[in-house]
């Protein structure tokens, strides 16, 4: 999935989903935000080795 898709579904700036792509730390309600977006639980997020 590409940054602009993750960007479109979630609400996020794509200039944020980059960034968190490339190893920023996202604050938990951006991490709350990526979950509903992308329909997955908050714990599959944390879980994954690209969070």
């Amino acid at each position: 999935m590409s940054e602009r898709q993750v960007s479109d579904l979630t609400g996020l700036p794509r200039s944020l989903v980059h960034e968190i792509r490339r190893g920023s730390r996202p604050r938990i309600d951006t991490v709350e935000q990526l979950a509903k977006g992308l329909g997955v639980r908050i714990g599959d997020l944390i879980e994954s080795e690209y969070l």
